[in-house]
């Protein structure tokens, strides 16, 4: 799918990362895939979780909805929804990154990658040995 990034993108994802900064990581609410999801929905107005969101509130819950789309892991989300980029990840595109606490969809942002973790979304480092995967966003 080729997506076309609003021309006032850049803002849009801030002001999503600056209203996430407190939001806990909550599974079907604020999880990776979902904090992916809304990072692409502001810069580009394309829902990519619409088969996904709130379906599920667990662990389990989001293996249950992963397996029952064919997918094995983030990484075949990721290509199902997104093209896959071999180019050095570019601010507001989607990567699979190799996290603390295993791997994670994050937007490149500023010097590093935004996902949601235990206290609000923050920035881990752009290491590109840390990033397994680019999904081009527009």
């Amino acid at each position: 799918m080729k997506l076309e990034r609003y021309p006032d993108w850049s803002q849009r994802v801030a002001n999503l990362i600056r209203e996430r900064a407190r939001r806990p990581f909550a599974w079907g609410v604020n999880d990776c895939a979902i904090f992916a999801a809304d990072a692409v929905l502001a810069a580009t107005g394309q829902d990519l979780a619409l088969t996904f969101r709130g379906r599920y509130r667990s662990r389990r819950g989001a293996g249950h909805v992963l397996r029952a789309h064919g997918w094995a892991n983030l990484e075949e989300l990721g290509d199902s929804v997104l093209p896959r980029s071999t180019e050095r990840p570019r601010r507001g595109d989607v990567v699979l990154y190799a996290g603390r606490n295993g791997n994670f969809l994050g937007v490149v942002w500023s010097a590093g990658v935004a996902g949601p973790d235990d206290t609000g979304v923050r920035l881990w480092p752009l290491d590109q040995d840390a990033i397994l995967a680019t999904w081009s966003v527009g």
